[in-house]
């Protein structure tokens, strides 16, 4: 009888522990290769969309040198979609569907009703669904302006499908 570490019937058996110990190694590191890979076409995308940024600005002045009324304007590098401005007890009722990187939308309001009344919160998405937030006022001390407008940026939330 021959020792069982010399048997045929033992070389196989461990051939075959040993494939499959190669085999479930082999779909661990291909699965963490996925993750990876997926991970970066993510971050590209993001990349290759860019982000909107949508701010308050004031239209030129009129003739006599007065500000007229002011507008949204996308200053990011990306497409801001459904567009919501919200101004003390004002709101645009409608959102606008998509501002382009550069596009101004004019929302109808004058200096005395932005001015007291800021800030005005603009809220819109990235073309992802990530939704993101402005916020345009002026710093005033009682009855007087104290600096120009300035904007405040953050991101809301992962996206609106996201639930939360």
């Amino acid at each position: 009888m021959t020792p069982p570490v010399c048997s045929l019937e033992f070389w196989y058996y461990l051939a075959n522990i040993v494939g499959v110990g190669i085999l479930i190694k082999y779909a661990y590191d291909t699965n963490q290769i996925k993750k990876a890979s997926l991970k970066q076409v993510d971050a590209a995308n993001v990349q290759a969309e860019g982000i909107p940024c949508v701010v308050v600005i004031e239209l030129p002045p009129d003739l006599l040198g007065q500000v007229r009324s002011y507008a949204l304007k996308n200053v990011g590098n990306g497409v801001a979609l459904n567009v919501r401005a919200r101004l003390s007890s004002w709101q645009n009722d409608e959102p606008f569907k998509a501002l382009s990187p550069g596009d101004t939308a004019d929302i109808r309001l004058g200096p005395d009703d932005f001015i007291w009344r800021s800030p005005l919160t603009c809220t819109f998405e990235s073309l992802s669904g990530i939704v993101y937030q402005s916020e345009s006022s002026y710093l005033k001390e009682g009855e007087e302006i104290v600096t120009n407008m300035r904007h405040t940026f953050r991101r809301q939330n992962k996206s609106s499908s996201s639930g939360g």
